[in-house]
């Protein structure tokens, strides 16, 4: 590692994996950035919540973990669309107790993409209601019903009976987009990652016919199917909506959130935080479409350099370098499958390169224990204490009762000296077995030989043992080094609602 971190200061070779330097601190602000539940994929966070399982108790408080997080230790669960949305706020609320409680950051702006942005408000506590927000989308249908599963709402708009809704990823440049779709009005628009990158969605006749007019190789039908950031939502499903995002607010002092509904035009931008700004923002976003470049390079115009994504994968992270390429800011996701833990010391790396106060050795602490401190600044809810012993329990005497006192019991004659005399008989003869001879030197030296073999072999796993644990300390010596390069990017996942 250091010979790749000498090569790639003097030479500029590709940093790799566990290297991160700059040779001056980043001026300009820090964001955090919140995916959306479409990101999520069978697994995502298993290493980090057995690594640090109290990292889950806020969420947790909220609404029971079995109830959100079967596909995160169920290999074979097979998620729907209420999956998607509360197991990725799990995973995203664990990583703020990372950035917040653990690593001590301290934002400037919050980014929400699509469904982030709700996350992104109750991750600093301006809403605090999760789990009664989650039974009001509940009660409406929202997701089983109304915008998904059943597609109630797009039925209504489109007045018929029933609707085969469908969503792509299409990889091919926006102009060519908007084109191919400009003759299919029952297909919209409904993200734009980057000018390269978009989602579609809609009829799916009528869809199946675009993806042909831009090639199939490009396109990519997308697991986490409903209907948002479209009009018909609008159309069918507006009140029912605003309200559910309609909750009481606390400020959050020091941090700008911004919304893909925000901004002129509803473009994407900065917005005050009150009950019905965010109803108004969030319900906007719903109804038309996310144009995330404009958002992010909303928060650029505003100083944010530093853009650091919580929740599953790095889609937000790959698409804040294309949106801001070639400008010089820093963008960091949380998330790497198999690989949480370590991740989290490549992020705590490149923001100390950066310049930013980080508290990573908290990190190394915490997993040089096997419990996490009483201390811990999480939610570990009420205590019970119990004495490890009870005390003795003793009867009080009761007054005026006399103890009754029986005789001795009289003696009596011993029963071997009344039997009678038992013949003795003789015993049978008894065989013996043979005992074999005792090992020859030569067979004690080769089992001496083999018990040694089985030792080495158990020494050697120890030392393997030791190895990892002393990686996750070596990633923390190189932080405070301040040595740095890039992470590689998340595999490839969906980037949607």
């Amino acid at each position: 590692r250091v010979e790749r971190a000498r090569a790639h200061i003097i030479k500029g070779n590709p940093a790799g994996s566990g290297v991160h330097f700059r040779a001056a601190p980043l001026a300009g602000e820090m964001a955090f950035v919140f995916t959306a539940g479409g990101a999520a994929y069978n697994g995502m966070g298993r290493g980090l919540l057995r690594a640090l399982p109290e990292l889950t108790t806020p969420t947790t408080n909220e609404f029971p973990l079995a109830d959100v997080a079967d596909w995160v230790f169920d290999p074979g669960h097979v998620a729907n669309p209420t999956d998607y949305l509360w197991g990725t706020a799990l995973l995203t609320q664990a990583h703020v107790q990372v950035t917040r409680r653990m690593f001590r950051l301290r934002p400037s702006a919050a980014i929400g993409y699509s469904s982030g942005e709700t996350n992104s408000l109750f991750a600093f506590g301006v809403w605090r209601d999760m789990n009664a927000m989650r039974h009001d989308i509940e009660a409406t249908g929202m997701l089983e019903r109304e915008i998904g599963v059943d597609f109630d709402a797009v039925a209504r708009a489109w007045g018929v009976d029933s609707v085969d809704w469908a969503l792509w990823n299409v990889l091919a440049p926006l102009a060519d987009v908007r084109s191919a779709i400009a003759a299919e009005d029952r297909v919209h628009l409904t993200i734009i990652n980057t000018d390269r990158d978009v989602v579609i969605g809609g009829d799916a006749a009528a869809c199946d016919r675009v993806v042909d007019t831009i090639g199939r190789q490009r396109c990519r039908a997308v697991g986490y199917n409903l209907a948002c950031h479209v009009p018909e939502v609008a159309d069918a499903f507006h009140e029912q909506w605003k309200g559910v995002h309609t909750r009481a607010v606390t400020p959050a002092n020091g941090v700008r959130f911004y919304s893909n509904g925000a901004g002129p035009d509803g473009a994407g931008g900065s917005y005050e935080v009150s009950t019905e700004a965010c109803a108004e923002v969030i319900t906007r976003q719903a109804e038309t479409t996310v144009d995330f470049p404009a958002t992010i390079r909303a928060a650029y115009v505003d100083g944010v350099r530093i853009f650091v994504e919580h929740g599953p994968s790095g889609a937000c992270t790959n698409f804040v370098r294309q949106i801001l390429d070639g400008r010089d800011v820093l963008a960091v996701h949380l998330d790497r499958r198999d690989h949480e833990i370590d991740q989290l010391f490549e992020v705590a790396a490149a923001l100390v390169a950066a310049g930013v106060d980080v508290d990573h050795a908290a990190l190394t602490d915490r997993l040089d224990q096997r419990e996490p401190r009483v201390g811990l600044e999480a939610d570990r809810g009420a205590t019970m204490t119990f004495a490890p012993h009870l005390s003795p329990s003793k009867m009080a005497p009761v007054a005026g009762r006399t103890i009754q006192r029986m005789a001795p019991a009289p003696s009596l004659p011993s029963t071997l000296d009344m039997a009678a005399p038992t013949p003795r008989v003789a015993a049978p003869p008894v065989t013996v077995p043979s005992v074999a001879a005792p090992p020859s030197p030569a067979a004690m030296e080769t089992a001496a030989s083999d018990a040694a073999a089985i030792v080495r072999q158990q020494m050697d796993a120890v030392a393997a043992i030791h190895q990892n644990s002393q990686a996750h300390r070596s990633g923390a010596s190189v932080v405070g080094k301040g040595v740095k390069g890039g992470a590689d990017s998340a595999p490839g996942v969906e980037h949607v609602i």
